[in-house]
């Protein structure tokens, strides 16, 4: 037969006999006063806690600010050591403009003394130029190009008369005209006799392209 486990605490044997002879309203008092201190050693490190957190913020707020008027003295500094210069920077963005403006104004520049100079070489010899038109492009509007196909592109036309002493030299000027910087074609438009003394009138048609330009003033140029 099975015994159930008796609830009773066993007996201590050989134990020192207490006895308390205070009512339990003692006892209680004394744990809850020990109780209160507890609750307060903890009130108190949270107190310390959030304390060192304010000083830790406060400190950290206080370098934060000296650093920033640190920097805002020093880009005052700057600001008024910059002031110095603003002539400087005024005439520097003019001088640039007035470089642009010069790159653009020369974009389309053709050295016509040099060029022309260079087309009278070609004639061939007893040949000269009697009359001579040119029709060049300009920076503010595009050269007008030819509306039949397979035409070459342009940026100058010249139309010169010569007088040339006999009818072969025609196409040997043709071939020469071909060495000109920027040839595009040439057309011989009408060859007449001249009625005085033997030679021939030829009108001629020479297109440019833009290899014929100077680049004074181009970027590579002014590097």
């Amino acid at each position: 037969m099975m015994r159930s486990r008796s609830t009773e605490k066993a007996a201590v044997v050989g134990g020192e006999p207490r006895i308390s002879l205070l009512p339990p309203e003692v006892a209680q008092a004394r744990k809850g006063k020990a109780l209160r201190r507890a609750l307060l050693g903890v009130v108190m490190v949270a107190l310390l806690a959030v304390g060192g957190g304010v000083a830790w913020a406060t400190v950290d707020a206080t370098s934060a600010e000296q650093a920033l008027l640190r920097e805002q003295a020093r880009t005052e500094e700057l600001l008024a050591e910059q002031g110095k210069y603003v002539e400087v920077r005024v005439i520097a963005d003019r001088v640039r403009t007035t470089e642009a403006a010069r790159m653009v104004g020369a974009s389309t520049e053709i050295d016509w003394t040099e060029y022309l100079g260079e087309l009278n070489a070609t004639l061939p010899a007893g040949s000269s130029i009697t009359e001579l038109t040119v029709d060049s492009a300009t920076p503010l509007e595009a050269y007008a190009q030819a509306t039949a196909p397979l035409q070459p592109q342009r940026v100058a036309t010249i139309t010169a008369t010569a007088q040339v002493p006999d009818l072969a030299d025609v196409p040997k000027w043709l071939d020469a005209l071909r060495d000109l910087p920027g040839f595009a074609d040439a057309t011989p438009n009408t060859v007449s006799t001249t009625g005085t003394g033997g030679g021939y009138t030829v009108e001629l048609t020479l297109h440019v392209d833009s290899r014929a330009y100077a680049n004074r003033f181009s970027t590579e140029d002014s590097e």
